[in-house]
């Protein structure tokens, strides 16, 4: 018996006794209310690591005002709680990088993943052909997420800050 039950939250999957629970995903527009939580996550030294360092508070508040109206920009939110940043920016015509930044508190349930999934529907529903993700060569987190997503293609290039893996999808 298969039986699928949905509220405004969850996906309730009911097979054989068995209950899975799917949580919701979103990505929405930036608002003035994921501010604070925007700031955090540019100020921690995990997340910041491989993307340039800790950013500073005005760094982090032009970034967030950049991002608010920029339509290519997302807070990621889990059942309604704001969890990360996402994005996709142009790198040249045709071709966009995805961004995806997950609070620590939520890394190793393969969410960035999910993202980067929801980020390449957005990015094909803008008939994006080239879609891309650079990481460093040392982030393995970063890399088990893209390939997750689906993405396979990738070159080791060098950079000014070193040498960093260029994933396509």
């Amino acid at each position: 018996m298969l039986l699928n039950l949905l509220d405004s939250k969850h996906d309730l999957l009911i097979t054989n006794g068995l209950v899975i629970i799917a949580v919701m995903l979103e990505l929405k527009r930036y608002t003035d209310g994921e501010k604070v939580f925007f700031l955090t996550l540019m100020q921690n030294k995990a997340v910041m690591q491989h993307v340039g360092g800790v950013k500073t508070l005005e760094r982090a508040e032009d970034l967030f005002s950049r991002y608010k109206a920029d339509r290519m920009s997302w807070a990621v939110f889990l059942d309604g709680k704001v969890i990360g940043h996402s994005a996709l920016v142009i790198t040249k015509e045709n071709t966009v990088e995805v961004v995806v930044y997950i609070d620590p508190n939520y890394s190793g349930q393969s969410l960035g993943a999910k993202v980067c999934e929801l980020l390449i529907v957005r990015a094909k529903e803008r008939k994006i052909k080239n879609i891309q993700a650079g990481v460093d060569i040392d982030n393995l987190a970063c890399i088990s997420m893209l390939k997750k997503a689906g993405f396979t293609n990738f070159e080791k290039l060098k950079d000014e800050e070193g040498y960093y893996y260029l994933f396509t999808y």
